[in-house]
């Protein structure tokens, strides 16, 4: 089933398998590590999006509904991997600011990404808290 990933103010492209997206993912941590810290989002054809962070050790994961409506979902740290201080990416343009209690590893946020591609379904190893 096809997908978008989106980054930046334009950034674009069109995903229809597993293999595609983990390409995908591995040119944007490329281009994160370059243009600095930016969130990408993956929306489904039925506009359920999930964001995460690229370009830093630590990511951040987000779900929003197509919707529009709540309930809107992000994945905590466990109590293993906390940060002393907030994480910054770029979403859409702007620089926003996201609570260090919302770091996850980067690679577990790549891997919620493809099981929501694959699946549409937040990824059940990671503990999620309604905003």
């Amino acid at each position: 089933m096809p997908a978008r990933v989106t980054w930046g103010e334009a950034g674009m492209i069109e995903v229809e398998s597993e293999r595609e997206l983990r390409e995908a993912l591995g040119r944007l941590c490329e281009l994160a590590l370059t243009e600095g810290p930016f969130i990408a989002e993956l929306r489904l054809q039925n506009g359920d999006m999930l964001g995460i962070g690229l370009g830093r050790p630590e990511s951040v994961v987000a779900y929003l509904p197509g919707t529009g409506m709540p309930p809107y979902y992000h994945a905590e740290s466990s109590g293993d991997h906390r940060l002393d201080q907030a994480l910054t990416f770029d979403l859409a343009g702007e620089t926003t600011e996201f609570p260090s209690s919302q770091a996850v590893p980067v690679e577990r946020a790549k891997d919620a990404l493809v099981h929501f591609f694959e699946t549409g379904q937040l990824a059940p190893f990671l503990e999620w808290v309604e905003d």
